[in-house]
């Protein structure tokens, strides 16, 4: 498990497809990306990832794109 934290939301989707992508072109499963959030910039990222998780004081739209709300 690999933890990256104070990212800005750009960080988070470029990591999250960076991930993603990187699985996919060595044919095999890079494992399952979690992606944490609570604006509306981290909307995409959380789209992106594997498992959405918005914080619960998070803005609406963050709480929308997210699979889980914690």
């Amino acid at each position: 498990m690999k933890v990256l934290a104070r990212a800005s939301a750009d960080d988070k989707f470029i990591l999250v497809a960076g991930i993603k992508d990187k699985g996919e072109d060595e044919d095999r499963s890079s494992g399952i990306v979690g992606m944490t959030g609570e604006g509306i910039s981290d909307a995409d990222a959380l789209i992106q990832a594997d498992v959405g998780l918005c914080m619960g004081s998070g803005c609406d739209v963050a709480k929308d794109n997210s699979d889980l709300i914690i």
